[in-house]
Order: C-alpha cells, then structure tokens, then sequence
C-alpha cells in the first residue's frame, strides 16, 4: 500500500498545487461565473449566463462548483477544485485497476506516464467540462470492465451505469457513446469475461435515463428554446456543421503526439505489438479507439475532447515501459522529447517576464538549469551504458518536474498575462470618478463579474443592437468596454448613430473604455457593417 500511498501524495501535490491563477477566457471564466449565479439567485434547475439562459449543456459540472463555493467560498481555488479532485480521482482508479488486471509495477508505470503526460496534467487542472466527464467516464468504463470479469458482478454493474449517468448530466449523450459499445464487444475482445445479457443492458439503461432524464425533462417543460439550442445546435450541428472550431479530420493526430508529450515515441511500440495484446489490452485499445475516431470524425474539434482516451492509453504506455528494453536508444528518444519541452520552457518562461511583466527572471531560469544538467546527463549516458538505470530514475524525475513547472508555473504566468481584471477594475473606477454607467460589448467578460461580483455588468453582441441603442437612450453619456482589435473597434464607433460623439478612448491595452455622449435621442437600428 506504500506505493499506492506515494501515488496519492504525488498526484496531489501535482493536481491541487497553485490553483488560484487567474481564469483563462473565455471557458473557465464561463464556467466560474454560471454556478455563483446559481448560488446567488438559487436557480438549481436552468444555468444562466449574464441573465440569460444557459443551454448549451447539462448542469452537473455547475452543481458540482456551486457545492465547492458552499464549503469552501466562492473563489477561483474553490472553482478549479473540482476538475482537479476529478484529475486526481482518475488517476487513484487507472492505478488500482492496472494493478489488479496487471502488476503493481506495470501500475506504477502507468502512474507515472499520467503524471508526466503533459495533455492529461495540464488540462485537467483546468475548469472545463471535459475533465468532469473524462473522470466519470473511465469511472463507468472500469466499473463496466470490472464487473464483467468478476460473472456480472451486480455492485459494479450498478456503479458503472451510476457514472454513465452522471457522464449524460456533466456533457450529453456522448458519455453512453464511448462507455457502452466497449461494454458490449468486450466479450469479443476477451474471452475470459462474461458475457453481457440483454436484460443487462436494460437495466443499465434504466439506471442511466433515471439519472439524466428528469433534468431534461424539467428544461423542456420550462425553457421553450432548450430542445433547440442544447440537442440541434449544441450536440447534432456542432458535430456535423458547426459555426465555430471547425477542424480537419486528421486534426487529432498531431493533437495527440503533443497531448502524450514527452512518450510519443511508446505509441509506435504499443501499436507494433498488437498480435500479443493480452484481452485487456485489447479493451484499453479498442476505447482508445472508438475515442480518437468518434472525435476526428465529429466537425467541431478541441484539444480537451481526447482527455478521456488519454489515461487508457497510459494504460498500455505504462504497460510498454515494463516490457522494453531500455537501451540508449530508447533513452535518448524520450529524453529529447524532455528537452524540447524544457528548452521551450525556457524560452517562454524568459519571454513572459520581458513581454508581460509578469513571474521573476531569476526562477525562470530554473528551466535552462535543469535543460543543462540534463543534456549533460544524456551526453554520460551515452559514453557510459552501465548507469543507465540511474539515468532513466533521473529522466523519470526531470518528466515530473517539467510537467509541475508548466501546470503550476508556466500556464498561470500565461493566464495573469492575458487576465482582464485588473484593466476593467481601472475602468470602473474611471466610471465611477465620472459618474457615468458602463456597458461591455461583445466577447466574454465572465471574468469580470466573477472576479468583481458585478452582476450589474451588462454585455451586448453584436445581434442585439437594437437593445444596446435602447441602453444608449437612457443614458446620453456613458462608457463602452471594448476588447478588439483596432480596426474593430473603429468600425464599432463609426457604425454607432450620427449623433453619439465618442468624448474619449482610455486603451489600456488588453481593453478600451470608449466614452460617448449625444445631444438627443437615438433611433434604433442596426449598424450597416
């Protein structure tokens, strides 16, 4: 138990490590400010954003901040705990399941390999569905697994159904998508399980429409646009007509390669065995799979769509590590990928502190060290075979630091870089030194109303002009937020009525405050370009 003990207390120190960095927009800033509005107005059942209805997806993910809040304030920690906890949880479950289908050193293999992979760490810690539900559903998935190798083991069975559930609240349909085809083949896949029955499956439907059904239903009977917006447009167009992250189909092959950073090269491995895949393996592969085609062949593609593929496939990296022969070959192939990552690290660490201001120059060097001593490593190894079992001990070390360095370092110097706050915080204070009300134009400023606790913000697009040339009516003189590009913005001013003058722009960089003022009322009507 020592090692599952030291696998706990190192993906703690890794996962729940320098979460209060400032929210990246325009995501995490979304999904920080839905659940405080639901804790503020304690409207459970409908997610709101900036006073409206919220449909592009279920509400578990809400509910589950909210409960942070509750017990821990409301707080960017408190937010980003909950991706973290679930970052963490998914790797206790890969661990203790590879140890009871594998070996305890092929777990701790694999442990590490999710520690280190850089896709998996980073974008786990970060507030977003997609960890959420790749954790519920590598919960079902093993559940599943687990309960047809032990004769239909009716507890698992119902934990595995219980998590797909959760799965369809957290992001839609696309939890019983991955989770239940592997559920159905895996009797085909290894013969030592038991087969699924009909009346299984059934069940197991039940559990999951009990779970899911009732909040959908709830939406519909009370929300006229909810079937509309949350399964045309948000689930069926977006998978095959999106209006936004339209990508390639072999979008997802370069996405990986960097997502697995620095084990790429253990994927070739992985696949060239394929003939003495154990039942298991062939599991594990056959999710990683249906993942990686299901998401290549959808239109609208992200990088954090992978991240439930990605711990199973550190299932069979983890299971490659224990197999190889680590030669110098194999050493200098994962440690050059450990330098280009450090290497970079260092470059951008460097170029945050002149471009941004931001971080300090004498610990953003502690990258370029580590870079020199271990190319100085590699450079022994090489001239010297016989300590390459200290050598890959070190390797495995440097992996663990330089995926620290880049979750709790490199990304929040990014994040407070391009943070908003502390300029839109200047402009209220501008407002309020003039006496004049503001509004936001466009673009997400979440960010601000969570991290002000402004709710009186108002935030007009472009397609309600009409509603932003009312706001103008009642209040001749006042102060628009922008953050565009210039151009942009010196169409916006040039689309606005004859009669508004701008009186000022205050740039403050990453946005603008425009103030105008006009001599009489404005008719409304929408702006030619």
């Amino acid at each position: 138990m020592w090692d599952a003990l030291l696998v706990a207390l190192v993906g703690a120190w890794l996962f729940w490590g320098h979460l209060g960095s400032p929210l990246l927009e325009p995501d995490e800033s979304r999904y920080a400010e839905i659940p405080r509005l639901m804790l503020r107005t304690g409207d459970w059942l409908t997610p709101k954003l900036q006073g409206k209805p919220y449909n592009d997806k279920p509400p578990l993910v809400y509910w589950m901040i909210a409960g942070s809040y509750s017990l821990f304030g409301i707080s960017i920690e408190s937010a980003r705990l909950v991706p973290a906890t679930c970052g963490w949880l998914t790797l206790m479950m890969v661990y203790l399941w590879s140890r009871h289908y594998f070996e305890r050193r092929v777990a701790g293999a694999v442990a590490l390999v999710m520690l280190t992979m850089l896709g998996y760490l980073t974008m786990m810690r970060m507030l977003l569905l997609d960890g959420v539900l790749a954790m519920l559903v590598i919960g079902s998935l093993l559940a599943g697994h687990h309960a047809l190798m032990q004769n239909r083991h009716p507890a698992w069975w119902l934990i595995s159904a219980i998590f797909c559930g959760l799965g369809v609240l957290a992001k839609g349909p696309v939890a019983m998508v991955l989770v239940t085809p592997c559920l159905f083949v895996l009797r085909w896949l290894d013969r030592s399980s038991t087969p699924m029955r009909f009346l299984d499956g059934v069940w197991y439907g039940i559990v999951v429409l009990a779970i899911a059904v009732p909040w959908y239903a709830a939406m519909m009977l009370t929300n006229e646009s909810f079937g509309s917006e949350h399964f045309f447009r948000h689930h069926f167009r977006r998978f095959l007509d999106p209006a936004h992250h339209e990508q390639p189909f072999w979008y997802y092959v370069p996405a990986l390669l960097l997502e697995v950073l620095p084990w790429p090269i253990l994927l070739w491995s992985v696949v060239r065995r394929w003939r003495n895949w154990t039942g298991t393996e062939r599991f594990v592969m056959f999710f990683s799979g249906l993942c990686f085609i299901f998401f290549s062949t959808a239109k609208a593609k992200l990088p954090t769509y992978l991240l439930p593929m990605l711990p199973m496939l550190s299932v069979m990296m983890g299971r490659q590590v224990t197999l190889m022969q680590w030669n110098t070959r194999w050493l200098l192939g994962i440690g050059s990928a450990l330098m280009v990552l450090l290497l970079a690290l260092s470059f951008r660490s460097w170029g945050f502190y002149h471009a941004l201001h931001v971080g300090k120059p004498g610990v953003d060097m502690i990258p370029l060290a580590i870079l020199i001593g271990f190319v100085s490593l590699m450079i022994v190894a090489w001239k010297h075979p016989s300590i390459q079992s200290l050598t890959w001990k070190l390797t495995a070390a440097t992996a663990l630091f330089t995926m620290c360095w880049i979750a709790q370092h490199v990304i929040p110097e990014y994040a407070q870089g391009t943070s908003i706050v502390d300029d839109c915080q200047e402009l209220i204070q501008l407002a309020d030194r003039e006496r004049i009300p503001y509004v936001a134009h466009r673009n997400s400023w979440d960010a601000v109303s969570f991290m002000l606790n402004r709710d009186e913000l108002e935030v007009y697009s472009s397609r309600e002009w009409t509603t932003f040339i009312d706001w103008l009516n009642k209040n001749p003189r006042c102060m628009i937020w922008m953050r565009d590009y210039e151009s942009r913005i010196e169409a916006f001013t040039k689309a606005l009525p004859a009669n508004v003058q701008v009186e000022k722009v205050v740039d403050l960089g990453r946005v603008q405050g425009i103030i105008v003022k006009q001599a009489e009322v404005i008719q409304a009507g929408y702006p030619s370009n």
